[in-house]
């Protein structure tokens, strides 16, 4: 049985902190747990311990690096399966457990860490109430690669994910990929842009309650000023509703939720493009499909 677990952690880096820790504190609700020089961490409320799903970094925007929790046996397996194949990973060992840290081919670090036996992201960031209106913890993170391939295989074959999806941008060439270790379709998405340096931060998806929980949390980004990229009628997939918002840096910030129904205060129409299309969600960095 694959065990479960996804993204738990995202290091972001801002040019602001001051700035960016507003934001996720007076805006989305987070609660700032610790601060030191130039990083800021960051919680859901009801987290007392564990780590930190958000930790802010003072640099250039973008992406630092993902942590994802997984068991003691678990990491155990990974940390044999990257010796056995010779891959480069370091080891570390602190206060909170010991923390593998490996490099996808594409330049973005992944921190695999110890969490307690039993204990999955759900219980570590789910709030035990709906009365708090920060976002309950990560969903997914998307990110954008040169050879999409490759990372996705890398995730798959050294860190123990999954490939629930594939989307080819030409023959032989994946533009898209979904990979996940938990029951989702994706823990991590990647999406090709060709002529990438290094992999870049598309966003951080933040799981919410329901939509109508989206909506108070978009009433507060509009009321802050802050840009919103799509809003919660043209954000219907299926089940789920996406909301597309950005940072003080400019970094993305999804939140999503299951929404099977309607809502009176939050109604669900497709209404500016249709969410479904890659090229209308992702028109920065998705090619246009062939065939």
């Amino acid at each position: 049985m694959t065990e479960k677990g996804g993204v738990d952690c995202a290091h972001l880096r801002v040019p602001d902190i001051e700035r960016a820790t507003r934001f996720y504190t007076e805006t989305l609700g987070f609660a700032e747990r610790s601060r030191e020089t130039g990083v800021s961490r960051l919680a859901t409320p009801p987290q007392q311990g564990g780590r930190c799903p958000l930790t802010l970094s003072e640099g250039q925007r973008g992406l630092d690096r993902l942590g994802i929790g997984v068991s003691e046996g678990g990491i155990r397996d990974i940390e044999s399966r990257l010796a056995g194949r010779g891959t480069d990973f370091t080891r570390r060992t602190d206060t909170e457990g010991w923390t593998l840290r490996v490099t996808l081919p594409g330049g973005l670090p992944i921190e695999l860490y110890s969490r307690d036996v039993g204990q999955t992201r759900e219980d570590a960031s789910v709030p035990s109430t709906e009365t708090t209106r920060a976002p309950h913890g990560i969903d997914h993170v998307t990110v954008t690669a040169a050879d999409v391939q490759a990372d996705a295989e890398f995730l798959r074959d050294e860190l123990g994910f999954r490939l629930s999806d594939v989307a080819m941008a030409g023959p032989g060439v994946w533009g898209r990929a979904f990979a996940h270790r938990g029951d989702g379709t994706h823990d991590v998405a990647l999406v090709m842009e060709p002529l990438a340096p290094s992999m870049r931060l598309h966003h951080v998806a933040w799981r919410t309650a329901d939509v109508d929980h989206v909506t108070r949390l978009i009433e507060r980004v509009r009321a802050a000023g802050s840009e919103v990229d799509v809003d919660v009628r043209t954000g219907m997939r299926g089940a789920r509703a996406a909301v597309y918002v950005r940072d003080p840096a400019g970094n993305r910030v999804e939140l999503t939720t299951a929404a099977t129904s309607q809502t009176p205060a939050a109604p669900i129409a497709l209404s500016r493009a249709d969410a479904e299309d890659i090229d209308t969600l992702w028109p920065e960095t998705h090619p246009r499909r062939t065939g």
